[in-house]
């Protein structure tokens, strides 16, 4: 008996329950990133291979993917910062370690 009354309490509508269905891209919005790709490798190659050059483009790359973005790509990618973050902290990175390699070469005697 108290089963059924507990039933009977229920605030919830269940009927009213709609199932997940996943969101649909139409075709002409489906397109990878290409620059934001390129600027993902371009930026891990400038890590890997201690390259300048190839932190700078990256930057470059990621910053026209952050600013060329479509709308309703940037909610599913964070906004595109990852990118540009990454982008920057790469740069960042090589010339603190060019600056503390150039500090511990020795001055050549005059």
């Amino acid at each position: 008996m108290a089963r059924s009354k507990l039933a009977n309490d229920d605030p919830r509508r269940f009927d009213a329950v709609t199932p997940y269905r996943t969101p649909t891209v139409p075709e002409n919005e489906a397109d990878i990133d290409a620059i934001g790709f390129a600027a993902l490798i371009l930026n891990t190659a400038g890590l890997l291979l201690r390259s300048r050059t190839y932190a700078w483009i990256g930057l470059i790359c990621a910053l026209l993917s952050f600013l060329h973005g479509k709308g309703s790509e940037k909610e599913y990618r964070q906004g595109g910062l990852g990118g540009v973050t990454y982008s920057l902290m790469t740069c960042l990175m090589l010339y603190v370690q060019w600056g503390l390699e150039k500090a511990r070469t020795p001055a050549p005697a005059l």
